[in-house]
């Protein structure tokens, strides 16, 4: 759910990434795209935020500016009822409350670089029900990715916390693509995370993700897209290797060096302006 500011602090972040191609915008190809996804739980970057099913909406926007592209874009965590069991773990902690418990907003720019795709953005991550340990969490990020195309797709990010949590995290990244069909694609990815700061600090006042510095998780994936018009339908997996002790809690007071979600997505997209 989270890609893809207190975002709205970190504004002038995004402003001054997209300074420079707005004026290539007001005329340029507009496309807008929403998808909803049902998955068994909401995991993110290896770090289990929810072990129940969540539902997770988004929609962004993509515009062409002159040889790159401008994309804006929100999205939700919802978790359809009170996750206050023994075994449960919800964003809320130990807070009653439904509905969404999350909301991520981001924008980029990417454009092409030689063989590469590079991207700059800010993103930001917004708790709605933010009276307890939620609200330790509402941040933003910086962040840069290269992405090279070729059959294995690779590609490298970092993120870089600029509110409570600070600290880099980076990710490594192949994904391969099989057309198997003329509306069907399957496509196998693996992601390899690490952290560079975004732990406990010394003196205690760093809001931290993950336990310790290093390897974080390895993430294998597993995706089919059915395309029909402008509908896509996607079933995924994925299989999880956790190294860092945040990564390994699964529920409370239970820890695990693999995981495993699955879930389905919804996609539509539309032209808005040509």
């Amino acid at each position: 759910m989270r890609p893809r500011p207190t975002v709205f602090l970190r504004a002038p972040f995004a402003l001054g990434i997209l300074a420079g191609v707005l004026p290539a915008v007001s005329h340029a190809q507009s496309v807008l795209n929403a998808d909803v996804a049902v998955a068994s739980a909401y995991v993110w970057r290896g770090v289990t935020f929810t072990n129940r099913p969540v539902i997770q909406p988004d929609a962004y926007v993509t515009l062409t500016a002159g040889r790159g592209t401008v994309v804006a874009g929100a999205a939700l965590n919802v978790e359809p009822r009170a996750y206050d069991g023994a075994r449960d773990i919800s964003v809320l902690g130990a807070e009653s409350g439904t509905l969404v418990t999350a909301t991520s907003l981001w924008t980029e720019y990417a454009r092409p670089v030689g063989i590469a795709s590079a991207t700059l953005g800010v993103a930001g991550y917004v708790y709605p029900h933010a009276n307890g340990i939620a609200a330790a969490y509402n941040t933003a990020e910086l962040y840069a990715k290269l992405a090279f195309g070729g059959a294995l797709a690779p590609s490298l990010a970092a993120y870089h916390d600029v509110g409570q949590v600070r600290g880099t995290y980076v990710e490594g990244a192949l994904r391969h693509v099989v057309p198997a069909g003329e509306r069907l694609s399957i496509a196998l990815g693996s992601v390899v995370g690490v952290n560079l700061g975004q732990g406990p600090d010394a003196a205690g006042t760093q809001t931290a993700y993950f336990a310790a510095r290093g390897l974080t998780h390895v993430d294998l994936s597993a995706a089919a897209t059915w395309t029909t018009g402008a509908t896509t339908i996607t079933p995924s997996v994925h299989a999880m290797l956790v190294r860092d002790a945040a990564t390994r809690l699964t529920a409370p007071g239970e820890q695990h060096r693999s995981k495993l979600t699955a879930g389905i997505a919804l996609g539509w997209a539309r032209t808005l302006h040509r």
